[in-house]
């Protein structure tokens, strides 16, 4: 059956939907699989993948791996969640044509809010690094290994020094030069814009019963109505619960909390590089 994939910048409310989808009996739920879908590309300087990149070689490799996942969990389909997804959504079509891809949008400054906090903590819980480092030895070609030095090297140090990291999350083109020359405030407004742009882009060519695009705002204030389109969207029978523990979780002040965080002189800062971002979103600075 048609895999559910759900994309969403970082931060954009990506896990926590994930975590309520997974409640269905028939998903199997896999968090962030970035080694399965990078699998044959990691010598790639950024997260960008194309349907050029798509061989018929990686192409079976990911179908049987994604196949192997949810019928060792016991279920019907695939549900995954990995934000560098949104810039690849044509290897992805390639990969699954028949894919069912669910497209959350948040207001970006919520997004940079949210991202600065976790880039200035440096933080990254041993659990979750111990995970991620099976991953990439388990899902990695061997000859594809070395590419991910650099970052665990980066994590590491992060973790001995209580430095940030230089960047968190999708690696749109272009990543590397902005370490190289802008503060970090502007590295994270770059790159949600360029993040977001790609995702809204590609996502334009994919048919309406095949990409269903909503926001994290509208789910704030409408939850029974945004989860019951997904659930329509996504062909879930037997998802009232879903539907019922999501009206019953929402939290609507977090949509506004980069208002009290974020000060004036950090906004006239990230301004340039997101305005036109957010209002052909529909936001208003």
């Amino acid at each position: 059956m048609s895999p559910v994939i759900l994309i969403g910048t970082h931060r954009s409310g990506t896990t926590w939907l994930g975590q309520v989808l997974s409640g269905h009996p028939g998903l199997a739920y896999w968090v962030e699989p970035r080694y399965v879908w990078s699998w044959g590309n990691n010598y790639k300087p950024d997260d960008v993948l194309t349907k050029i990149n798509a061989t018929p070689r990686i192409i079976n490799h990911i179908r049987q791996r994604f196949h192997k996942f949810v019928k060792d969990q016991g279920k019907k389909r695939l549900l995954e969640k990995t934000p560098s997804n949104c810039l690849r959504l044509s290897f992805i079509r390639a990969v699954y044509p028949e894919a069912k891809i669910l497209h959350i949008i948040r207001d970006g400054r919520s997004v940079f809010n949210s991202a600065q906090e976790i880039l200035n903590t440096g933080y990254y819980p041993q659990e979750l690094l111990n995970r991620r480092l099976l991953e990439m030895l388990l899902e990695t070609p061997i000859s594809e290994v070395p590419t991910h030095v650099p970052r665990i090297a980066e994590i590491l140090k992060s973790k001995l020094t209580g430095r940030p990291f230089n960047l968190w999350g999708p690696r749109p083109q272009g990543w590397r030069e902005w370490i190289k020359q802008d503060p970090p405030n502007v590295i994270l407004a770059k790159q949600w814009a360029a993040t977001i742009n790609q995702a809204i882009n590609d996502g334009a060519l994919i048919d309406s019963n095949l990409y269903y695009r909503f926001y994290y705002e509208e789910m704030m204030a409408r939850p029974r109505e945004i989860m019951s389109n997904i659930i329509d969207f996504a062909e879930l029978s037997d998802a009232d619960n879903l539907i019922n523990y999501v009206e019953s979780t929402v939290d609507p002040s977090r949509q506004n909390k980069w208002r009290k965080l974020l000060n004036q002189a950090t906004l006239e800062e990230i301004r340039p590089y997101m305005e036109s971002t957010l209002n052909q979103l529909g936001y208003e600075w």
